[in-house]
């Protein structure tokens, strides 16, 4: 199945300056790059802005008269998106290989059941060669297999349909994506999470209070 479909980059920023440049130019060394990329920033202060407006980026901001919210920074930026299809990504990742939006895109268009396509991420960079999806170890997470977590919005390949029927919740502090995949997962839908290395996450602002609202939010 070849990947003739364009598609549109969120990406939420906040003091990102130590790792976007390793994610955009990851991202657009993509077999398949990106048409639109959307920057969602919400109040940085060190030098992201300085380093995105390098690139061909829509930025946008996040209201400085509301507290921050994660699906409202999402949000944002998915409303402004002109493509069917949407990569949700967060400033910390690298691809690790040329594919990986190949393999994500092919999982979702197997089936319009499939709603969300998620890599799951390693803290270590260890680079490993994937020769086709075929050969991806994966995970597919139904209502039978529904144990708290179905995506990842650090990188996750979503229809803007889907997001349109239902989009990320912001009455809810953190938890996004496991609150919207389960939406889904509740109608009969599914996701899948690849499990292979094909990113690295490297986050060097690692948020406990976050992982703790994760926790409460998803028990």
């Amino acid at each position: 199945m070849n990947f003739n479909q364009t598609y549109s980059v969120i990406i939420r920023t906040k003091n990102s300056g130590r790792t976007i440049k390793r994610t955009l130019d990851s991202l657009l060394k993509q077999s398949h790059s990106p048409t639109q990329i959307i920057i969602v920033d919400s109040g940085s202060t060190d030098d992201t802005l300085s380093i995105v407006k390098k690139y061909n980026v829509l930025i946008l901001y996040y209201p400085t008269n509301i507290p921050f919210n994660y699906s409202k920074a999402i949000n944002i930026g998915v409303g402004n998106a002109v493509n069917k299809y949407i990569l949700i990504l967060s400033s910390h990742v690298e691809f690790l290989n040329k594919k990986s939006v190949h393999f994500m895109y092919k999982e979702l268009h197997k089936s319009n059941k499939c709603i969300a396509v998620s890599l799951h991420r390693t803290n270590l960079k260890v680079k490993k060669v994937v020769n086709g999806s075929n050969d991806l170890n994966k995970e597919v997470i139904d209502m039978k297999s529904f144990q708290g977590k179905a995506m990842f919005n650090f990188c996750s390949f979503i229809r803007k349909s889907s997001w349109k029927e239902y989009p990320f919740n912001t009455s809810i502090p953190s938890c996004e994506d496991q609150d919207w995949s389960y939406y889904f997962i509740k109608k009969g839908f599914y996701s899948v999470i690849i499990l292979d290395t094909l990113i690295s996450y490297q986050n060097p602002y690692y948020n406990v209070n976050k992982d703790a609202l994760d926790t409460f939010t998803i028990g």
